[in-house]
């Protein structure tokens, strides 16, 4: 598919319309002022009057409900096509084009560039925004880019009140764009801020920036000013975003958002609404943004907005999911007559803007089985503890401190340890190697138990699904494997000449010193990070500790143990900015209080207490959630099952929803097959 851009651009008193393509000349054309003031329709308003019935832009945003398919549309947009094509060089040239050809453009003039020009239609009659792609187009930001994060993050924001969002069916907009990401849940991050403080959004976008902004609202204008914006009705006081201070906030936050989806309606709102709030986000450094020239239909708006994601999800560029988003609702609206598929306007500053690539699965047969990660595909939930812990594996917006440390706290049963499994999968497809480590488990442990643990695996490398219990490369253990030796036999550090030993050492696994002599924590923790560190070079290592206690409390590891690796090893490791080694503690509160993590909370640690706390009607939501599905049956089973009696090992939080899944099991449900490894 080739491109061409057309641009309008003031002349004299009139307007020169140019055909540009690649490596060819240009051909121009006047679009003469008489043309544009005199005729059926109209585009220009003389400074201070009101615009005539015969305005066009007047005629869009005054459209109702009913009459959505009025003829004045059908040569609104045959008078557009005259204007986008003049008689001449200009318009021999388009016919031939390929009918396929996107068209680019680039309205110089601000009054023009309030023109619908998605409306246009060719003589045949082509609709030139669903057939052409027709979009317009901006001057690129200064600087680069950049790589989308991991995960690509995307802010929902509601603006209108709770009734309105129900009658506008803005909920269920939302609802379809989380379910079109359902998939993609580790590769797109979708949170939604329902009418927010002018505070609460600015913390979210300072934290996490966004790569894609999606306003579900009203546009409002600034009482007696020439000023617009976004209109938030949040409890504390209604406020107005304005066009023009987004793009100070925006830089303030040190925030370029990708793509900006503007689903605000315009009932009221002056001419000059729409364009305004959209050049404003492209001030702030946006690369696209979308906004509604008119009231789009509730329904509608759902349907085209879920469409364009899920396009922008399969790899399309944002223009292409455009136009298949006019498509999806060309049906639900009557046929092209009608209005509602020609409403949204897209502006980007590149012709084939793509938003996002899912990250791939490491080409690694151990991870495709792993146990654990198996045991995380069905998940409900859990968005903000998966999005902390993304975020701190490789944070979006560098932190004050570096913090290598992550504490994961809550009751037992709550599913601590299913959202640990789920998050360990996408630090792993983000290029970590993970070891997970159960303390609990065989007979008593020591301080040296733990290290020959991490260093050595709990697997002989046979078995497929141990993926995150494979042992560490044994020849970067080279140098700690002599050192612990020599210590254990003679007392004393020794002097290591790496000549003068084999590339593979082995340990010989003896005890370490009893009571009274010389301790071998200190150094041989050092040596032991030092062997971390080797490792870490060619990829981030994160070691995950979980089950410290056995089901009834037990302990197999002393806590003065435990405080000699607390002291000597972990303690390094939070504190060195440069490391490329985390550390994950998950615990119950009992295991917390007994394993004191205390000298490794602070600055350099990120701390995050499960929540537990849903109703039986969030959990029966959820239940379908954690299915991908919107079947009733899982929502069904989950009404009865939550109020049978729980037994002697209570559950909380979203591990109640653990009967719902048995019973599934048990049933042999089809909807269990339905539920990928999410990409």
């Amino acid at each position: 598919m080739g491109s061409i851009t057309i641009r309008i651009s003031p002349k004299g008193l009139d307007f020169e319309v140019s055909l540009i393509e690649e490596n060819q000349p240009a051909k121009s054309g006047l679009l003469v002022r008489a043309s544009l003031t005199g005729g059926a329709w109209t585009a220009l308003t003389a400074a201070g009057q009101a615009p005539p019935p015969t305005d066009i832009v007047q005629r869009l945003i005054g459209v109702g409900q009913v009459q959505r398919d009025h003829a004045d549309f059908a040569t609104i947009g045959e008078t557009l096509y005259e204007w986008l094509f003049p008689l001449g060089e200009i318009r021999d040239r388009w016919t031939e084009l390929p009918e396929d050809t996107t068209i680019c453009l680039d309205a110089q003039d601000e009054e023009l560039a309030r023109l619908p020009w998605e409306l246009a239609r060719s003589p045949k009659p082509l609709r030139l925004a669903a057939t052409n792609q027709l979009h317009r187009v901006s001057p690129r930001p200064p600087g680069p880019a950049g790589e989308p994060s991991f995960p690509f993050r995307i802010l929902i924001v509601v603006g209108c009140s709770a009734t309105e969002e129900k009658d506008l069916a803005i909920d269920r907009e939302v609802r379809r764009i989380e379910t079109e990401f359902r998939r993609l849940g580790r590769s797109v991050d979708v949170h939604s801020l329902r009418r927010p403080t002018f505070e609460n959004l600015s913390d979210w976008v300072k934290a996490y920036h966004p790569e894609v902004l999606h306003f579900a609202g009203h546009g409002a204008k600034v009482p007696g000013k020439d000023e617009f914006g976004l209109l938030i009705e949040a409890a504390a006081g209604t406020w107005l975003w304005k066009s023009d201070d987004i793009p100070t906030d925006a830089a303030l936050w040190k925030w370029k958002p990708t793509f900006v989806f503007l689903n605000a309606c315009r009932s009221g709102v002056d001419r000059a609404a729409a364009s305004s709030i959209q050049r404003g986000f492209l001030s702030s450094g946006a690369r696209a943004v979308l906004g509604m020239q008119a009231d789009i239909r509730g329904d509608l708006a759902g349907l085209f907005a879920a469409e364009v994601y899920r396009q922008c999800a399969l790899g399309s560029s944002v223009q292409a999911a455009v136009s298949e988003g006019r498509l999806k609702v060309r049906g639900p609206a009557g046929g092209w007559n009608y209005i509602d598929w020609a409403l949204p306007a897209l502006v980007s500053t590149e012709p084939d803007l793509k938003l996002f690539r899912p990250r791939e699965y490491p080409n690694d047969v151990a991870f495709t089985t792993c146990k654990e990660f198996e045991d995380a595909r069905i998940f409900a939930d859990g968005r903000e503890g998966r999005r902390l812990f993304m975020d701190w594996q490789h944070p979006r917006v560098p932190p004050t401190a570096v913090q290598n440390v992550l504490v994961l706290t809550g009751p037992p049963t709550s599913g601590k340890s299913h959202l640990l499994k789920w998050s360990m999968e996408s630090w792993a497809v983000a290029g970590a190697r993970v070891r997970y480590l159960e303390i609990y488990g065989g007979s008593g442990k020591n301080f040296l138990d733990i290290l020959r643990q991490i260093r050595d695996g709990e697997s002989d490398g046979t078995d497929p699904t141990k993926y995150l219990h494979e042992g560490l490369p044994p020849e970067l253990f080279r140098r700690f494997n002599w050192e612990l030796n020599n210590r254990i036999d003679t007392g004393q550090p020794g002097e290591w000449k790496p000549e003068d030993h084999p590339a593979v050492i082995p340990d010989k696994e003896a005890p370490p010193k009893a009571s009274g002599e010389q301790r071998l924590e200190e150094p041989v923790c050092a040596s032991f990070h030092a062997a971390l560190q080797e490792v870490a070079k060619k990829q981030q290592v994160i070691l995950v500790f979980d089950r410290f206690t056995g089901p009834n409390g037990e302990r197999l590891l002393p806590k003065e143990d435990f405080d000699q690796l607390v002291a000597h090893l972990f303690q390094p490791i939070a504190a060195d900015a440069d490391s490329s080694i985390k550390l994950v503690f998950c615990m119950n509160q009992a295991e917390s209080t007994d394993y004191n993590l205390g000298p490794l909370k602070g600055e350099f640690t990120r701390s995050y207490d499960l929540p537990v706390q849903y109703s039986d009607a969030d959990l029966e939501q959820l239940a379908g959630d954690m299915l991908w599905t919107d079947d009733p049956l899982p929502r069904e089973l989950a009404a009865v099952l939550l109020k049978f009696p729980q037994g002697n090992r209570p559950l909380f939080g979203l591990a109640r929803l653990t009967p719902v899944l048995k019973a599934l099991e048990g049933f042999k449900s089809p909807l269990l097959a339905g539920v990928e490894r999410m990409r």
